[in-house]
Parts: structure tokens; C-alpha cells; sequence
């Protein structure tokens, strides 16, 4: 019991405070659940809301429809009413007709701004659907300007690329000219593998030169031939002169991408504590064409090194500013929250599950064998058993023969683990 419960502690490197994984996801889980449950309340509270509304607002324009019809009744009485009075009184007509007149006067002149407003609304459609062609156009001068870019971006990339290749390969040139001069013999010995290794030590430099030369203030560390680890790290140091972080660096050249370098990377990152991984490889992963992310291990070729170089150095610089800010703000919980976020958390776990399910898949793998042998072994068993059987059959038909093999046979079971066994197949 002891045991599970060390299993599901944490122990913080930095302050030694143990805690329970268990009840950090327990407080998350419950948190999400709480938020989702005030959402759905306050959606249904709003749909409510918003239906009791619309019907109040029914009502209202129901009952204002009831008034206007009421007071349209008594306007039309009225209207009668004083019409007959008119019909009585030859004076009233008379201010009638001149209504009348002055109404057909306004009928006219509305007629005639209907007129106007039609033929401003056909001359608006002209013009509109003149504006609709000139979109067009212009929609399509933007789409063959986008085309025109895009092909001369892929151009300048290639052309990038092609670059970055000429370089390596000049450096690649002279290490090998140095190499040839100062080791001729070795060379001729291991003429097949000399020449991937110089390869590869020609990128490693050319790698090491571009870092100099970007920040001749930061430490950048070559890891010797033969040493396990990266092959180049590089120290990050702030105007102040005060290291920031740390960065490691995995050269390869290779005809094609490999996933076990990232394994690999992720192992060295944590022997030299390293907080960013980048691989430079003249290979990219099928579905990455350019600078990318696999996880937690940044991925770019030689040409894009500047650019992720400078970019990773700079979050380096302001995390490591944000942390110096809020490092006294901190309590003994926010590290260790802040260390079960951290990369090398992450990494560690990373390796426990790849190494939980390599032991899983060897363990499953030796199950079906298992299984697979007690199976071999019972066809065993059964065949010896039926050749007994046969062979005393044969014997008790032809007489003189008391054999008590059967019963013993009979009686006989295998272990109940073959048994299982045979029934789980």
C-alpha cells in the first residue's frame, strides 16, 4: 500500500514538498465540470429569458393590433358620418372638390418623384453592377498577384535551400580537405564510414560557425566525437552577462528521417537539463515541409537555422525576465504546479508511458506465445493419448490382453492453467 502510494507522489527537486497527481486532476476535472455546468445553467436561463420576452412582446403587439383596429372602426364612422353632412350641405362639397383637386395635385407630383426615384434606382443599378465587374477584375488581378507571390516564395525557398546545400557542402569540402591531410591513412582504412562521419561533422560545424557568428556572446559547446549526448549546446547569456536557459542542437545528415532521433534528443535534453531542443537535419519528417514542431523538440533545416535560432533565444531571455519578476510572488504550490507544466515533467512522463507500453506490447507479445505453446502441447498430449488408445483397442480385440490403461487415461486431467489456457485460444 506503501508502495502505490509513493508511486502516485510527486517530489519537487527544488523544495522536496510531496503531493498527489491524483488530487491535481481531481481539482482540474471538477473545475472543467463546474465551468460547464454554470455555462449550460446560463444558457437555459437565457433561452427562458428570451421566450418569455418574445411571448410578452406577442401579447403587446396583439393588443396594440386590437387598438388600432378599434380606433381605424371609429376613424371610418367618423368618415361617414362627415360625408353625409357633406352630401347635405352644397358648401362642404364645394371644399370637396377642392380637396379632391388638391389631392389628385399630390397624386401627380408623387407619381412624378416615382418616376425620378425609378429612374435614379435603374441609373444605381448600372452603376452597381458595373462596380460588381470591376470587383471582379480586380479579384482576379489579386488572385493571379497571389499566384505570382506564391510561386516566387517556393522560388526564393528553393533557391534558399539550394544555397544552404552549396554552403554545407563547401564546408563540407574543406573539412574533408583538412581531414585528408591530417588523418590520410585512417581515411583509406575506413574510406565507407569516413564519409558519412565528415559528413555529419561538416553540418556540425557549419551549425557551430552560424552560432558564433549570430551571438559571439552566448557559449556554444561542440560535444566531442564519440560522447554521448548532443552534438552542440549553447548557453543563452542576456545583456547582463547572466545565463538564461539553455539550448541543444542535433545535427543530422541523412538520406532519410528517423523518429528515434527525437527519442534520442529528448533523453540528452534531460542529462544536460536543457530547456529547448532543435534538430537540424537536411531530411524533414514526410509531413513537414519547413521549420515545425514534433512534441516538445523544435525541427528546421541549415538554411532556417538563423531565423529559430534567434526566435528560441528570445523566449529563453523573456521567460527567464517573467520568472525573475514573479519568482518572489511564488508559493511552495505555484512551483510545483509550475514544475508539473515544465518540459522536463513532461519529457519524464513521456519516457515512463513509451517504456510502460514497450513492457506492455513485449508482455502481451509473450502471452500469445505462451498461449500458442500450451496449444503445440495439448495437440501433443491428445495425439499420445489417441495412439494409446488405439493401441489397446488393438490389443483387447485381439484377446489374452487385461490392460487398465484406459481408466488410468481416463482419469488423468492436465493442470488447470493448460486447461484455461486451451479455452481462452
Amino acid at each position: 500500500m506503501s508502495k502505490k502510494t509513493e508511486n502516485r507522489q510527486i517530489k519537487c527537486p527544488e523544495c522536496g514538498a510531496e503531493f498527489e497527481v491524483e488530487t491535481i486532476l481531481r481539482e482540474n476535472i471538477e473545475k472543467e465540470l463546474r465551468q460547464q455546468l454554470t455555462q449550460e445553467i446560463r444558457d437555459r436561463l437565457e433561452a427562458d429569458l428570451e421566450a418569455n420576452m418574445r411571448k410578452q412582446l406577442s401579447e403587446e403587439v396583439a393588443k396594440a393590433k386590437e387598438n388600432l383596429e378599434a380606433e381605424n372602426a371609429r376613424f371610418k364612422a367618423k368618415l361617414t358620418a362627415e360625408a353625409q353632412q357633406r352630401n347635405l350641405d352644397l358648401l362642404e362639397q364645394q371644399e370637396q372638390v377642392k380637396l379632391l383637386s388638391e389631392k389628385l395635385e399630390q397624386q401627380r407630383q408623387e407619381k412624378t418623384e416615382l418616376v425620378k426615384a425609378k429612374l435614379e434606382r435603374d441609373e444605381l443599378k448600372s452603376q452597381l453592377e458595373e462596380k460588381v465587374l470591376e470587383a471582379k477584375q480586380q479579384a482576379i488581378a489579386q488572385t493571379k498577384q497571389t499566384l505570382r507571390q506564391q510561386f516566387e516564395e517556393q522560388y526564393s525557398q528553393q533557391l534558399q535551400i539550394a544555397i544552404a546545400d552549396k554552403e554545407i557542402a563547401l564546408v563540407e569540402a574543406k573539412e574533408k580537405e583538412k581531414q585528408l591531410k591530417e588523418q590520410i591513412e585512417t581515411l583509406k582504412e575506413r574510406a565507407d564510414q569516413g564519409s558519412m562521419q565528415i559528413q555529419g561533422e561538416a553540418l556540425e560545424t557549419a551549425i557551430e560557425q552560424t552560432l558564433n557568428n549570430l551571438f559571439p556572446r552566448d557559449h556554444i559547446n561542440t560535444i566531442e566525437t564519440g560522447v554521448y549526448g548532443a552534438d552542440l549546446t549553447q548557453i543563452v547569456l542576456n545583456d547582463f552577462g547572466v545565463a538564461t536557459g539553455k539550448i541543444i542542437y542535433e545535427s543530422k545528415k541523412a538520406k532519410n528521417w528517423q523518429d528515434k532521433w527525437v527519442q534520442k534528443l529528448r533523453k540528452d535534453s534531460i542529462n544536460e537539463k536543457a530547456d529547448l531542443k532543435v534538430i537540424v537535419t537536411t531530411t524533414m519528417p514526410n509531413n513537414m515541409d519547413s521549420f515545425g514542431q514534433i512534441d516538445d523538440i523544435f525541427i528546421c533545416r541549415y538554411h532556417e537555422l538563423p531565423v529559430v535560432a534567434t526566435l528560441l533565444r528570445q523566449v529563453l531571455i523573456q521567460t527567464h525576465q517573467e520568472k525573475l519578476t514573479q519568482t518572489h510572488m511564488k508559493t511552495v504550490q505555484e512551483r510545483v504546479v509550475d514544475y508539473i507544466r515544465s518540459d522536463e515533467f513532461t519529457t519524464v512522463m513521456m519516457m515512463l508511458q513509451e517504456a510502460y507500453n514497450a513492457f506492455s506490447e513485449d508482455l502481451r507479445k509473450e502471452e500469445n506465445y505462451m498461449k500458442q505453446r500450451w496449444k503445440a502441447r495439448r495437440d501433443y498430449l491428445d495425439k499420445v493419448s489417441n495412439g494409446l488408445t488405439s493401441i489397446i483397442g488393438s490389443l483387447a480385440a485381439i484377446g489374452g490382453t487385461n490392460f487398465d490403461l484406459t481408466g488410468q487415461l481416463a482419469n488423468s486431467n492436465p493442470p488447470e492453467f493448460l486447461l484455461s489456457s486451451q479455452q481462452e485460444i
